[in-house]
C-alpha cells in the first residue's frame, strides 16, 4: 500500500501542478468532460440531472411533483441553459442560475434551437425565447465573480439545486451561510457533490488522490476549479449550524474493495482518520 501511495502522491502532485499552469493561462472553461458542441449529449445530460433531482426530492419530501411551482436557484449551472428551460417545462415557476464564471458564453448558437424542439410547455418555450432575446423573464443567468448570493435576496427562492458544483466553491461554509439568508423558510436544498479528484486519469485509479497532500501544499497548488476537499460531515455540520434541518446525506458512489482499497491509505491529516469511502453524495436539507 505504501508504495502505491507514494506513486500516486508523486503523479498527483505533477498533475495538480500542470492543472495550475493550464488554468493560469486559459482560465476555468470546461466544467464537463464533453464539449458543448455535442448538442445531443448536452441535452441528454441536462435531462438526466433533473430526473435525478426529482427522484431524490420526491423521496425526501414525499411530493410527487417536487419542482412544480418552485422558484429555483441553481448554483454553478455549467455551460448551457438547458437545465433551466427543462425545469420550467416540468412546472417550475422561475429559474435563477448563479456562477462566478461566464461559462454560458460557450453555448453554441444552435443549442437553443435544439432545446426548443424538446420543450412541451408553451410557457417554457416563451421563457426560452425571451432569454435568447436577453430580456428579463422566468429564465435568469447571473454571473458574479464574487459569487455573492445575497444579490438574489429579493427573489424568494424556495428550492436550491446543484450538480457537482459545491466541491468547487472556495468557501463552501460561507455559501451555506448566504443560502440561509436568501432561501425562505421551508425551502429545500438538493446538491450532488463529487468528492473525489477531478483529474480524469488518476480519478479512475486513485479517486482519493487529492486527499494525499497536506493542507499547505494543496493551497500552494490552488487554481480555479480545484476541489475544495470539504467532506460530507462538514457539509452537515455547516447546514445545521446555519439553521437547516432534516439534513440527509446519501452516498451515491463509494470505494469498491479490493479494486481501490489503496486509495483509503497514506492520506494526509485530517483525512487519514476520516471515513473516506464515499466518493460522491447527495445532500438534502430544509431551511428552518
Amino acid at each position: 500500500m505504501r508504495a502505491k501511495g507514494t506513486f500516486y502522491f508523486t503523479v498527483g502532485l505533477g498533475v495538480l501542478a500542470l492543472n495550475k499552469a493550464r488554468y493560469a493561462l486559459g482560465g476555468y472553461r470546461r466544467p464537463r468532460s464533453f464539449s458543448t458542441s455535442d448538442l445531443d449529449r448536452c441535452l441528454a445530460y441536462d435531462a438526466e440531472v433533473i430526473t435525478g433531482w426529482e427522484r431524490f426530492l420526491t423521496n425526501y419530501t414525499g411530493d410527487r411533483q417536487p419542482l412544480a411551482g418552485r422558484t429555483i436557484l441553481e448554483l454553478g449551472p455549467g455551460a448551457d441553459i438547458g437545465v433551466g428551460a427543462m425545469l420550467l417545462d416540468r412546472g417550475a415557476s422561475s429559474y435563477w442560475a448563479l456562477d462566478k464564471h461566464d461559462l454560458m458564453r460557450q453555448m453554441p448558437a444552435d443549442f437553443c434551437i435544439e432545446l426548443l424542439k424538446g420543450l412541451e410547455s408553451d410557457e417554457a418555450r416563451r421563457a426560452l425565447e425571451t432569454f435568447v432575446r436577453r430580456e428579463p423573464g422566468r429564465l435568469n443567468y447571473v454571473v458574479d465573480p464574487a459569487f455573492d448570493l445575497e444579490r438574489l435576496a429579493a427573489v424568494d427562492i424556495d428550492l436550491v439545486v446543484s450538480q457537482a458544483a459545491f466541491e468547487h466553491f472556495d468557501f463552501a461554509r460561507e455559501t451555506i451561510a448566504q443560502l440561509s439568508r436568501i432561501v425562505r423558510s421551508g425551502g429545500v436544498l438538493c446538491a450532488e457533490i463529487d468528492l473525489q479528484t477531478h483529474s480524469r486519469w488518476i480519478r479512475e485509479r486513485d479517486p482519493n488522490n487529492i486527499y494525499r497532500f497536506p493542507g499547505w501544499l494543496y493551497q500552494r497548488l490552488h487554481y480555479a476549479g480545484i476541489p475544495n476537499r470539504v467532506r460530507p460531515e462538514q457539509y452537515r455540520d455547516a447546514l445545521i449550524e446555519h439553521g437547516w434541518k432534516d439534513v440527509t446525506i446519501i452516498p451515491r458512489q463509494q470505494v469498491r474493495d479490493p479494486d481501490c482499497a489503496h486509495t483509503l491509505y497514506d492520506l494526509a491529516e485530517p483525512f487519514a482518520a476520516s471515513d473516506m469511502r464515499t466518493l460522491t453524495c447527495v445532500v438534502l436539507a430544509t431551511r428552518g
